[in-house]
């Protein structure tokens, strides 16, 4: 009988410790923050971003460690925007995790996290020296393009001045490149930029002589050479470049076996440097044979190094590249167009086909480049 009673007892106390413990739901139904942004400054790091209309929240917990010890911070939710300054003891990078929740539900979003490190007094100038050296202008999309690097996200502005005409350009930017069109493209036009931050820092002042030039047309094949990893009989890769969806090349393997790539691409060598800024793809003409839907975008001047490919994945997908959610439309006919998020100069394309139905094939009509 006490054995009972002890049990009996001890069922109430786990009960009523479950009842006075809130248990938090991760519920991914709920839309969480947007457009995350970690923007580095001399004393911290600020986070900011969007709160949807939709959603369902009214809190958002930030946390990040310091030395070992986890540092939390809760902020209410009632506008559109929220922001907040972190303050930091040192340059370490720091990793931030958002995550959003509603105080009435216990309902939370899928976390979010951003790295980013505060700006040490020494380190602006160099930087900002660095962005600078980093810039390149060349002559195309109906003008001018300016191309800078930012590896360390430094909310800086880059500022173009020629003939009588100032221009800031915020270099804080995903796509780090910025078109300047409506130019004269019979004339030399004399860029001098320079990098600011925070009107406090500046450095010195680059000078470029370019001739603007039209928009980008599509590439006429002057000899191409096309690779494949693999083709059926008769269903050459060359047939990928002459024009016609209706000849196609097909891959003598299957796109994926259980799930994953067995590496099906193929590689486009210009015989010479050129500059892309877009690429389309058909499918074989009037068919709907299911073929690969996701395709990877990767270029190299060597044919031995290549970029960091671009992924075009499904929406449901993690896609480490989130700018390019896009799959390939295997029922239509027609270009489909893989717009790049900048220019690249390169002498060989590669493209990777990591995705398809069942037992599918990469099967396709004709790759068209667009660029320079």
């Amino acid at each position: 009988m006490k054995k009972y009673i002890v049990v009996f007892l001890f069922t109430i106390l786990v009960l009523g410790a479950c009842k006075d413990e809130e248990v938090m739901v991760v519920d991914t139904s709920i839309p969480g923050v947007e457009k995350l942004i970690a923007t580095s400054d001399a004393e911290g790091v600020l986070l900011s971003w969007e709160n949807p209309d939709d959603r369902l929240y009214d809190k958002v917990e930030i946390s990040y460690t310091i030395e070992g010890e986890k540092i939390t911070i809760t902020e209410a939710v009632n506008e559109r925007s929220s922001s907040v300054e972190i303050m930091l003891p040192d340059t370490e990078v720091y990793k931030f995790y958002i995550q959003a929740f509603s105080s009435t539900n216990s309902k939370v979003a899928r976390e979010q996290s951003v790295k980013s490190r505060k700006i040490a007094p020494s380190d602006p100038e160099d930087e900002l020296l660095d962005m600078l050296n980093s810039i390149v202008i060349n002559g195309g999309d109906g003008g001018v393009r300016v191309l800078w690097e930012n590896p360390q996200a430094i909310p800086a502005v880059i500022r173009l001045r020629y003939d009588d005409q100032e221009l800031e350009i915020n270099a804080n930017s995903l796509r780090q490149e910025y078109s300047l069109r409506g130019l004269d493209l019979n004339r030399v036009y004399t860029f001098t930029a320079d990098v600011l931050y925070a009107d406090a820092f500046s450095t010195s002042v680059k000078t470029f002589a370019v001739t603007p030039l039209a928009g980008f047309s599509k590439l006429k094949n002057d000899n191409w050479n096309i690779t494949a990893s693999s083709t059926q009989s008769g269903l050459s890769a060359i047939d990928l470049l002459d024009n016609d969806p209706s000849t196609y090349w097909r891959s003598s393997q299957y796109v994926t076996v259980s799930g994953a790539p067995t590496g099906q691409h193929v590689i486009v060598d210009f015989n010479r440097i050129r500059r892309f800024s877009a690429l389309t793809i058909h499918r074989k003409w009037g068919d709907g044979e299911n073929s690969s839907w996701d395709i990877n975008i990767s270029f190299s001047e060597d044919g031995v190094v290549y970029t960091t490919p671009y992924m075009y994945k499904n929406a449901a997908q993690a896609d480490p590249n989130p700018v390019f959610v896009k799959e390939f439309n295997r029922t239509i006919d027609g270009e489909q167009l893989y717009l790049l998020p900048k220019t690249h100069t390169a002498r060989y394309v590669r493209v990777d086909f990591v995705r398809g139905a069942t037992n599918a094939y990469a099967v396709y009509g004709d790759i068209n480049f667009y660029g320079e």
